[in-house]
């Protein structure tokens, strides 16, 4: 039998961590989360080593691989778990209470 478990969060940033890398997070973070894409299909930017890049080049790049119809910049790291698992999580909006 096949159980199927729906979770209930709220909008706390401690149930809410993004996947996607913001532009202020440190330069070595932003380029090892867009490494993992690079050479992806759909995906057209290549990086250069970590030393030959400034940190505006890394933003843009980082904005364009967001801003892409396949990557959704609210997945967040709680939904991709659940969802492995086989469960779902329901989002309530904003100061629901």
């Amino acid at each position: 039998m096949h159980v199927r478990v729906s979770n209930c969060r709220d909008n706390a940033s401690y149930h809410s961590a993004r996947l996607a890398p913001k532009k202020s997070d440190r330069k070595a973070t932003i380029y090892d989360w867009l490494k993992k894409f690079e050479g992806n299909p759909g995906m057209s930017f290549i990086l250069k080593p970590i030393k030959e890049m400034l940190k505006w080049e890394l933003d843009s790049i980082l904005e364009r691989v967001v801003e892409m119809p396949n990557m959704r910049p609210e997945v967040y790291t709680i939904d991709s778990i659940a969802r492995e698992a086989g469960h779902e999580i329901l989002r309530l909006p904003p100061y629901n209470w």
